[in-house]
């Protein structure tokens, strides 16, 4: 199993995009449990902008394994794309519930109440990532932009600083 792991990592890398969906279908015949090679499978799906497949794929990783790494994280980030707002804030809390120290779902969460209009919410979101990871670029950036547009420059200069200091 570690083996045909390994060579599915090698095939993603090599960006052979034919032989890794080959290799990942093939895979999930032989090992339909297993949660990681679902949700590997709908990565590939969701990075050529099929969607629906993706999700599929990520809803039986979800029969094996709610708790599997990045799971709900992906499902929320189609979700987002397919403006189900709703359905990504779920998800996305959802990852977090799991996995309470991933400052990447919080800045996505951010990005997400900012779609919804949520400012306070993005704001801490933002926070909660900074708080887990105070070297995360992204969210200084982002937690920034909101304070310009919030007409807080203080604290945006702080956050631009903070950003490019790192």
């Amino acid at each position: 199993l570690c083996f045909l792991t390994f060579l599915g990592i090698t095939i993603f890398n090599v960006g052979d995009f034919k032989n890794r969906f080959v290799f990942w279908e093939s895979f999930l015949k032989e090992h339909p449990h297993s949660a990681k090679g679902w949700v590997t499978l709908g990565k590939f799906y969701k990075e050529i902008g099929n969607y629906d497949i993706a999700l599929e794929k990520y809803k039986k990783a979800e029969q094996c394994d709610t708790k599997e790494i990045a799971l709900h994280n992906n499902m929320a980030e189609i979700y987002m794309i397919q403006k189900k707002y709703e359905e990504a804030e779920r998800e996305f809390t959802k990852e977090l519930s799991f996995y309470p120290e991933n400052s990447s779902v919080c800045n996505n969460l951010g990005l997400l109440y900012e779609k919804m209009e949520r400012m306070e919410d993005a704001v801490k979101a933002y926070q909660q990532g900074l708080a887990i990871n105070p070297k995360e670029q992204k969210i200084h950036n982002n937690i920034a932009i909101i304070y310009v547009r919030q007409q807080r420059y203080e604290d945006a200069e702080k956050e631009f600083k903070a950003e490019i200091s790192i």
